[in-house]
């Protein structure tokens, strides 16, 4: 017998993987910032956590790191790249940088960037007037100079571009209903 309730909720899961695309691209040009997860900035994880909770995959109000999303995810782990897989590149035995397959050959990411190369307490004391801005100004501020001098935006690259080694998994494997982390 068809199961059509099955058969929907998988046609449903592949239009969330093109729409996870299409959004993703959407924040091409995006400065990198360290720890950033909206539109004054993103990092890697930041990056795939908005794609994932704007189809429903992630739940909001929650932050998660690159290992975080592969230890979640690492159950639905593939050999192949195909649109909406998540791509980690490691350190040791842990994931450092993830990006998104928009195609078999290509990510989008957030990435060029790394921690801060400033302080706030480094640049208030360099530039004193700067000290009445808040703290979240000068944060970006940081971040907007980082990304100019680093090239460090969201963009669409070659999936070795970092080089062999990194594992892919498919989130839209999970057809789980995000819960509350807490």
């Amino acid at each position: 017998m068809i199961d059509t309730q099955r058969i929907q909720e998988i046609v449903m899961l592949e239009k969330k993987r093109t729409w996870a695309v299409e959004y993703a691209k959407t924040w091409i040009g995006t400065i990198y910032l360290w720890s950033g997860s909206d539109s004054f900035g993103m990092d890697c994880s930041g990056l795939i956590h908005e794609v994932l909770q704007s189809v429903g995959l992630e739940p909001h109000k929650f932050d998660s790191t690159a290992n975080d999303l592969y230890i979640k995810y690492k159950p639905y782990k593939i050999d192949y790249l195909k649109e909406g897989c998540l791509v980690f590149w490691f350190k040791g035995n842990e994931a450092k940088h993830v990006e998104m397959a928009i195609n078999p050959y290509q990510t989008i990411g957030a990435s060029g960037g790394g921690s801060p190369s400033m302080s706030v307490d480094k640049l208030s004391k360099e530039h004193p007037i700067l000290a009445l801005l808040p703290t979240w100004i000068l944060k970006w501020l940081i971040g907007v100079y980082d990304a100019m001098n680093r090239d460090a935006f969201v963009k669409i690259r070659p999936v070795d571009y970092r080089g062999p080694g990194y594992k892919i998994v498919d989130p839209f494997l999970n057809t789980e209903t995000p819960g509350d982390p807490s």
